[in-house]
């Protein structure tokens, strides 16, 4: 294994009106075996205020996949610099890209600790056994909770409330993490950003049609919204519809009588911009490949922001194979990519070792099965145990991969106390960060670690 790297700065930056110090450490973390022998690392950035306070929040925070590094959260939400990003029908990120100081940059209230999973960025793999060991959720969760526990150690911040914020995967990674963490280290809150933790569940107890009915109607309006109430009022009316008339039609199958059916396909249409005859031919009911790709004909949106969508490939007649040619991804994925490289540069970290954004090997070999973990009631259990632990759900009403509606369905089914939970859908995928939610996302942010959540 090469020499560890360690690279520390001080820097600046100006947050409504005031000049703010803070230290930013790039920081690998080594990993061993049970016998002691080195395996594997971690990363870590650290953003420390220059004149923070023993008890100051800690957050750390990382993305998804599994098998992501940071560079999303880092480049486009919780960084002290951001990629420019703009709405969908502006363009996202133009070329060439901008990388600018984060006006909501979070160190005046919290520390910051942006994580790079093994495998991930500067990480090291030594053995098939790490691989083996780390690329799953029971191996993944210990390694997080390790690193934060070092983290914890090396910086004497004993005192310190933490944080966990995951994104996608990451919020299943939050609860496992948060199972793992040794009792000193203080869990005050966990924030999910585009949640979807339904790992050891066999089975939703509800139709899925019925559950993504609000995201499939949020899709649609964006492109089809005349004749239609405003979003928030057009979804409102969805949610009615899908549990009680749709979520009847469904159950009752061929008993249901030739008028109700027929009143139902009409609503159903109205909802989703599917055709007449696709629904009939599916018993009501709409899959999600089918609707990205026809939604708007000839396109197929993004699965991570339907307001997003790029040619249907002719030949294929298909959604498209491949994470390169998914919408969002093909639109933003070279502007994270060259902001992580460009902020590199500008910290003046030099190494040669290659950097990896994205684990596909960790992507086709995740064991979702380690540790027999059921990441639906363990969130439940943690709340129950630690009578202070609060969480925060955040999702996009665009994003077709973790849908909103997911949060309403969960909260409904798990005893999860609500004096302690705090909501938000905004207008925005599965990035909720992106373009204009981002200033709304980041006051909430502050609302929930400043502990008014």
């Amino acid at each position: 294994m090469s020499e560890l790297i360690f690279h520390r700065q001080d820097k600046n930056i100006k947050l409504h009106g005031r000049e703010t110090g803070y230290t930013v450490t790039a920081e690998e973390y080594p990993l061993y075996s049970e016998t002691g022998e080195l395996e594997a690392s971690m990363f870590g950035y650290s953003y420390t205020a220059a004149q923070g306070a023993p008890g100051r929040p800690v957050v750390f925070a990382y993305n998804g996949g599994p098998g992501s590094d940071s560079t999303w959260l880092h480049f486009g939400l919780l960084g002290p610099r951001r990629m420019v990003i703009r709405e969908p029908d502006e363009g996202l990120c133009a070329f060439p890209y901008l990388l600018q100081d984060n006006g909501e940059f979070l160190i005046d209230l919290c520390d910051i600790v942006l994580v790079d999973p093994v495998g991930t960025g500067y990480t090291q793999v030594l053995t098939e056994q790490a691989k083996k060991k780390y690329y799953g959720v029971q191996g993944d969760a210990q390694s997080f909770a390790r690193f934060i526990e070092s983290w914890v150690e090396r910086h004497n911040r004993w005192d310190s409330p933490v944080y966990l914020l995951g994104e996608s995967y990451g919020t299943i990674r939050n609860v496992a993490v948060a199972d793992a963490l040794p009792s000193g280290v203080h869990l005050a809150g966990i924030v999910s950003v585009g949640t979807s933790f339904n790992v050891g569940v066999p089975e939703l107890h509800v139709e899925p049609s019925v559950r993504r009915l609000e995201a499939y109607a949020a899709a649609s309006w964006y492109h089809r919204r005349d004749g239609k109430p405003d979003l928030r009022g057009h979804l409102a009316q969805a949610h009615e519809f899908a549990y009680t008339d749709y979520a009847k039609a469904l159950l009752w199958g061929s008993l249901l009588p030739r008028d109700e059916y027929e009143r139902v396909l009409e609503r159903l249409q109205y909802f989703t911009g599917m055709t007449e005859e696709y629904l009939r031919i599916n018993a009501l009911r709409v899959e999600q490949d089918d609707f990205l790709r026809l939604i708007c004909p000839g396109w197929v949106v993004s699965v991570y922001d339907a307001r997003i969508k790029m040619p249907l490939g002719r030949a294929r007649g298909e959604a498209p194979p491949s994470m390169d040619d998914e919408a969002q991804t093909a639109a933003t994925a070279p502007a994270f990519a060259a902001a992580l490289h460009k902020y590199i540069g500008e910290l003046g970290l030099k190494t040669e070792r290659p950097y990896c954004k994205i684990k596909s090997e960790a992507i086709g070999n995740w064991d979702y099965t380690s540790g027999n973990i059921n990441t639906m009631n363990l969130l439940e259990r943690l709340m129950r145990r630690k009578k202070d632990l609060r969480v925060f759900f955040v999702n996009g009403l665009y994003d077709m991969q973790s849908t909103a509606d997911f949060v309403t369905y969960y909260l409904a089914q798990y005893d999860i106390p609500r004096e302690r939970t705090m909501v938000r859908a905004y207008e925005s995928g599965h990035m909720t960060y992106f373009g204009k939610p981002f200033v709304s996302l980041c006051a909430d942010l502050r609302q929930f670690i400043g502990g008014e959540g």
